[in-house]
């Protein structure tokens, strides 16, 4: 026993030393002695020296997977009988280290050159494994449930890491046990069989897998109501799968009676059953109104769809779901929102003046208004009140989003619109100091601000206005205060002149985060950036108020020109260490966002100009024009690792310096070769892009600075 206990501590000291023998691994004897050790340690001793020598194996594989082929035969070998004959938590591990494989082997297809370094050991391998793991499957406990890890979970896991790793290779082996087994009186066959079909659904190509999958949804649809609850729990788990990833094997005809077989179980339904099942229709109705967009552009809702004729029960289902004790489980009562969320932006015209402006937007009102009167004695009160705020005012978000303007600006007998009880109802959310909740009134209020024409939300912009300045100073909480921003630019862009009035404030606020250097500092971690989101705020502001902008025009060019300074440096970074992904996805969004602001504040000075004759000379000074957005494009123009959307944003930019500025800058632009040879290099790689609207963006660029050349 005393052997086994130092063999037991030797094994768990190699695996927490792996990662510092890469030299080891190298060297073929080290290399060999090792893996003889840990495949010895892998038969041989208790279960849980097995145990641990299997992990040891999973982190060889992640680690020194081109070590592995010399080994890979005789693993496949050991894990196989593993998996067969050793205990549940042995033969679990022995499971990982092919799902260790499969992650390995999936990022390296999925790089851009890790494909050549791929070994395809589960290409190989499969055949052989996935009948074991199938098996495996069918050792299911009696009372399973979510939160079960057991050697029938190890392996459905680790089908899906092989479904994704070689996709449809792995149906010739699965799908004919599936169709063998889906009908079986055993119940741990069949369940079997049901998961193992979910399992396949993310990585085969949907076209492949529509024959495959259409045969069997009938037949999960009646297992919703089957006796055994890990029966009906894995056919709500696969119709899940079926609907997000091939919606297209389910025929449209039978939309509707599968919502009906789904409202009918729901309600005596386990909560992870029952949210299987609401992300079923969520994601059903998502692509049924794709498709409709796609076929009908514009036209899509003047008609009745697929999920019409249920419509109205689907919504009322859903919000009972939300109302049960136990759904807090399982994430349900957030689900059960979301998908009336879906099922509301599939609503027809008919459907949205019959059922969704006369009954649940009043309803889903009522229901917001009584939060403010539930009591909050503790932390745990206080959560579920900000809770269901958060989530009504999601719901009256999408819910507002789809009424024509006419419905919300009716007045009733006090002369106060729908718009007015939902603002107060929105403004009132704040109070609660809860960052999540305020969240989703921000953007509930920006579904009321985008569907008031001509500049109607002013009216409660003096009630607003301050709200806003403290969600965006909230730099804590970046999601909150990129929102805020945003919602500044929308507020803007429908005020448009009328925004002066309340821009004072909302400006300083933005200057402000700017110069915090806690803002972005962590943009590694977090990833809601507020400084690109305050560059294209700003070009919105700059549009929006035309003749206005000069009071702001000095602060707004220091604060761009600090950004292209910042933008350049992360450029110079990126070109000494290339694989710092954060970065470079922070660098693009901040390329972008300068590029918004210096095209907003173009064409705001030329609105400008209307009123203000010469106002876009302001445009050609060294901060605006030298120091500012000629720095940014041939800084970018010099920089190869572009995003597609960023070259897009720079050569329409360089068209709209060419098309309005024109003779003010024909002289510099001649006569700087440097410049005149980076903006020639951005515009080429815009017409070589393979996205067509780039290249022809690029073409017209290129047409308006010949004019420029052409120009007397």
């Amino acid at each position: 026993m005393q052997d086994q206990n130092v063999k037991l501590a030797a094994v768990k000291a190699l695996n927490n030393a792996l990662e510092f023998a890469s030299r080891n691994f190298e060297v073929d004897t080290e290399r060999d002695y090792i893996m003889q050790v840990i495949c010895e340690a892998c038969s041989q001793g208790t279960e849980e020296v097995k145990e641990y020598a299997y992990q040891c194996l999973s982190r060889i594989a992640e680690l020194y997977y081109v070590r592995l082929p010399l080994y890979i035969q005789a693993i496949l070998e050991m894990t196989l009988s593993a998996i067969q004959k050793e205990a549940d938590s042995v033969a679990r591990q022995a499971i990982n280290f092919w799902t260790i494989v499969c992650d390995v082997e999936y990022d390296m297809m999925n790089s851009d050159d890790g494909e050549s370094k791929c070994k395809n050991f589960i290409k190989g391998a499969h055949r052989f494994l996935v009948p074991v793991l199938l098996t495996a499957m069918t050792t299911q406990e009696e009372d399973q449930d979510a939160d079960t890890f057991n050697k029938s979970t190890e392996a459905a896991v680790c089908l899906q890491s092989i479904s994704s790793t070689i996709n449809e290779e792995i149906l010739e082996t699965v799908m004919p046990w599936v169709q063998a087994n889906i009908g079986q009186a055993n119940w741990r066959l069949r369940e079997a069989a049901i998961m193992a079909c979910g399992c396949v659904l993310d990585g085969p190509p949907g076209d492949v897998l529509q024959s495959y999958v259409a045969r069997f949804v009938e037949t999960l649809v009646s297992y919703l109501s089957d006796a055994q609850q890990n029966c009906k729990d894995a056919a709500a788990w696969t119709l899940r799968q079926v609907c997000h990833h091939v919606p297209i094997a389910i025929n449209k005809q039978a939309i509707g009676p599968l919502c009906e077989a789904i409202m009918q179980t729901i309600p005596a339904s386990e909560p992870s059953t029952a949210e299987h099942l609401c992300v079923a229709v969520m994601s059903l109705a998502r692509f049924v109104k794709e498709t409709l967009v796609e076929n009908l552009q514009d036209r899509w809702q003047d008609s009745p769809n697929e999920f019409s004729p249920v419509l109205v029960q689907l919504a009322q289902c859903m919000i009972g779901i939300a109302d049960r004790p136990d759904a807090n489980e399982a994430n349900l009562r957030q689900t059960a929102f979301e998908t009336l969320n879906s099922v509301t932006e599939i609503a027809d015209k008919n459907l949205v003046e019959t059922f969704v402006a006369p009954q649940l937007l009043p309803l889903l009102g009522e229901r917001l208004q009584a939060t403010f009167q539930m009591q909050a004695l503790n932390a745990d009160d206080l959560n579920a009140k900000c809770e269901w705020q958060s989530i009504l005012c999601g719901t009256l978000q999408i819910c507002i989003g789809r009424l024509p303007h006419s419905f919300l600006t009716v007045t009733d007998a006090n002369n106060n619109t729908l718009v007015d009880r939902f603002m107060g109802l929105f403004l009132q959310v704040f109070s609660m100091q809860n960052t999540t909740s305020a969240q989703d009134a921000l953007l509930a209020i920006g579904s009321v601000c985008n569907q008031l024409p001509n500049g109607g939300f002013e009216r409660y912009m003096q009630h607003f206005c301050p709200l806003l300045v403290q969600c965006i100073n909230v730099v804590s909480d970046a999601r909150l205060s990129v929102l805020a921003i945003l919602m500044t630019a929308d507020v803007a862009r429908a005020l448009e002149g009328k925004f002066v009035a309340f821009s004072d404030p909302l400006v300083e606020a933005l200057l402000t985060v700017h110069n915090n250097p806690a803002v972005d500092a962590d943009f590694h971690q977090v990833h809601d950036y507020i400084k690109p989101a305050i560059y294209t705020c700003i070009g919105d502001i700059s549009l929006s108020i035309g003749s206005a902008l000069d009071k702001y025009l000095g602060f707004f060019l220091q604060t761009l020109q600090q950004g292209v300074a910042s933008a350049t440096t992360m450029r110079q970074q990126l070109k000494l260490s290339s694989e710092d992904d954060d970065l470079s996805y922070y660098l693009s969004e901040i390329d972008e966002g300068l590029l918004d602001a210096y095209v907003g504040i173009l064409h705001g000075l030329k609105a400008a100009e209307q009123s203000v004759p010469g106002a876009l000379d302001a445009f050609v000074n060294p901060t605006a024009l030298d120091q500012g957005c000629i720095a940014l494009l041939m800084s970018l123009a010099d920089f190869e690792e572009k995003q597609d959307s960023v070259l897009k944003a720079a050569v329409g930019f360089i068209g709209d310096i060419f098309e309005n500025l024109g003779a003010k800058i024909k002289a510099t632009y001649l006569s700087n070769q440097a410049l005149h040879s980076a903006l020639a290099k951005l515009l080429e790689e815009g017409k070589d892009s393979e996205d067509e609207e780039i290249a022809k963006l690029a073409n017209w660029a290129s047409t308006q600075g010949a004019k420029v050349k052409s120009s007397n």
